[in-house]
């Protein structure tokens, strides 16, 4: 999840994207802040009193007026979807959850709202109650390829690496150009070993997508536990051409670089990665250790 909050000077700004998004659909709000997070709880009357529901969360400053104008505008459900995502940003989980089944109440096949409570269910923690979610949703709409990423996400920390390859190859079969997929499934090889397999995936993402720099990233960590360290160094070099701010890249590089006993270029990679990354504990411990020799 991207979070910020800013003051902007300008109506022009720019978002940088985290990188597990790219090439994916993605949804930018644009919310007014109130240092206030809202205490008021969840509405407990009649979902028809919509004046009421909007009064109750501070989504802006907002006069009789406006309410009446939102009133005329918003049916009732995407009032809760309002209302919910603002909590989720507030990271109020447990009422953005209530929010998004209030909607379910009205409109029991809403998939963003499925979508939405299994992503934060998922983020609690609670992996079967968000896969149960997700099946749902599937239920719903077979084609949702989010939701069989977000499926195989939760198989896979659920510790199913098998199953959880099935449902990334389902988004795959829906989306053949989802580069993502490619990423997961490469993950997922890199975990079982299947480190040839890995690198074929990765490729494969990079077929789709030549500059994405998680994609070198993971190529480069194959190589280096394969022993083959000019070739991990080549990846993380590309991802460094793509991302010279990417502190992981530099961290990479570094302990390449000191397996092959270049420890003074080492040292200096770590401490390109402090530099843009001071609370990178990879590249501390790193640059601690080496300076102990």
């Amino acid at each position: 999840m991207l979070r910020e909050i800013i003051t902007p000077q300008t109506q022009d700004y720019t978002v940088k994207i985290p990188l597990e998004y790219l090439n994916t659909k993605v949804e930018i709000l644009v919310l007014p802040f109130s240092e206030n997070k809202a205490n008021t709880p969840l509405y407990q009357g009649k979902t028809s009193d919509l004046r009421q529901l909007l009064k109750s969360y501070p989504v802006g400053d907002r006069n009789s007026s406006e309410i009446d104008q939102q009133i005329s505008l918003l049916r009732i459900e995407l009032a809760w979807h309002e209302i919910g995502m603002v909590l989720y940003t507030q990271q109020r989980l447990d009422e953005a959850l209530v929010a998004y089944r209030q909607l379910l109440g009205i409109n029991s096949e809403d998939e963003s709202s499925w979508d939405m409570i299994g992503y934060i269910l998922e983020e609690q923690g609670k992996l079967d109650e968000a896969l149960v979610t997700y099946r749902k949703l599937l239920e719903i709409n077979p084609k949702h390829e989010d939701a069989w990423h977000s499926m195989g996400c939760v198989i896979e920390k659920q510790g199913n690496l098998k199953k959880s390859l099935v449902a990334y190859r389902k988004q795959l079969k829906i989306n053949p150009k989802c580069d993502m997929a490619w990423h997961s499934i490469g993950c997922v090889l890199k975990k079982q070993g299947k480190l040839d397999e890995a690198l074929t995936a990765y490729h494969k993402q990079l077929k789709i997508n030549p500059e994405h720099e998680l994609a070198w990233n993971s190529i480069g960590i194959v190589f280096g536990k394969q022993g083959k360290l000019d070739e991990a160094m080549a990846a993380f070099r590309k991802q460094l051409d793509i991302n010279p701010k990417h502190d992981e890249a530099w961290n990479n590089m570094g302990y390449a670089l000191e397996k092959q006993g270049k420890l003074g270029k080492a040292l200096d990679a770590y401490r390109k990665a402090l530099k843009i990354e001071p609370k990178n504990e990879y590249a501390k411990n790193n640059l601690d250790r080496l300076l102990k020799k």
